[in-house]
């Protein structure tokens, strides 16, 4: 945007995820940071307008960086109560206590 990432506190929640995490695989040391990688045995979607289940098999990306930031991704599959089903990418960082963070929502046409 023009004028940078607007301030998440002026916006409007539009939903929240509850998921169950799984034990953490710790990769290790890698040419880019440290790597752990998290799943998930599956979670609830609430608020706003959009509610439903987190299947099981969401997974969580973290990178450490050496500047001590964090870089995430998380990959989702979300049943409303529709029978609808949509896939959520959600990616960003962390650098103290600056979280920015995109998501990303896939959904069929019809």
């Amino acid at each position: 945007m023009p004028n940078g990432i607007p301030d998440p506190t002026g916006g409007t929640l539009v939903f929240k995820t509850t998921l169950t995490a799984g034990t953490p695989l710790q990769v290790g040391t890698t040419p880019y940071g440290t790597r752990r990688i998290t799943p998930t045995s599956g979670g609830t979607v609430s608020g706003g307008t959009l509610s439903g289940s987190i299947s099981s098999g969401a997974i969580d990306f973290d990178l450490f960086l050496p500047s001590g930031a964090i870089e995430h991704e998380s990959r989702y599959t979300i049943k409303p109560s529709s029978s609808t089903v949509i896939y959520m990418r959600n990616c960003g960082v962390a650098d103290g206590s600056d979280v920015r963070f995109v998501a990303e929502f896939e959904a069929p046409t019809s």
